[in-house]
């Protein structure tokens, strides 16, 4: 008797999905939908990217936002080698050492912007306050000016130990991190 049950339940369910995947219809009824809509562009999202661009003289980082969509709020944090690598100061008018806020986002509130030239660490978070819009594309976050022009061995050898993007929501935005350093 159960065995029966099993088959009929299952007999009943097939039969519900099949009309709710083809619709239940008799002769008298209307379409529900009258035309198809045509898709006329497709959007293709890429993940975002942050990377380090060396300036043609060598004097100066540049870290790069890749691709992104809806930012509205970073931090990031950069370790160096102090013995081989000083930042300079952007903002001497600023107690301590501070980098270069970029265009994306829009520089209306900084939060962290710290550089400790002795333990070879940078931090820095930034954020828009409305009513900016949020950004989108591929531009500077922030500029790291350098006492004096370092080696291709030196670059290297900088690592970001963290980055966080949110949009416009607060939500995260995931992306790729590339501590890869190029040459304008």
């Amino acid at each position: 008797m159960f065995s029966n049950y099993r088959y009929i339940m299952v007999f009943l369910m097939v039969v519900l999905m099949f009309n709710v995947l083809v619709g239940c219809s008799d002769d008298d009824s209307t379409p529900v939908v009258e035309s198809t809509p045509t898709v006329k562009s497709a959007l293709v999202e890429s993940i975002p990217s942050i990377t380090f661009v060396q300036s043609n003289d060598g004097n100066a980082i540049e870290i790069w936002v890749n691709d992104v969509n809806d930012l509205f709020a970073a931090e990031i944090e950069v370790q160096f080698d102090a013995t081989q690598l000083q930042v300079k100061d952007s903002d001497p008018d600023k107690e301590g050492v501070q980098i270069m806020p970029g265009n994306i986002p829009s520089p209306d509130f900084v939060a962290i912007n710290q550089t400790h030239n002795q333990t070879g660490t940078i931090s820095y978070a930034i954020t828009q306050l409305p009513p900016s819009p949020s950004k989108s594309g591929s531009d500077v976050l922030a500029t790291i000016y350098l006492e004096k022009e370092i080696s291709s061995e030196v670059l290297d050898s900088i690592v970001c130990n963290l980055i966080n993007l949110a949009d416009s929501d607060g939500k995260p935005i995931q992306l790729v991190s590339s501590n890869a350093i190029s040459s304008k």
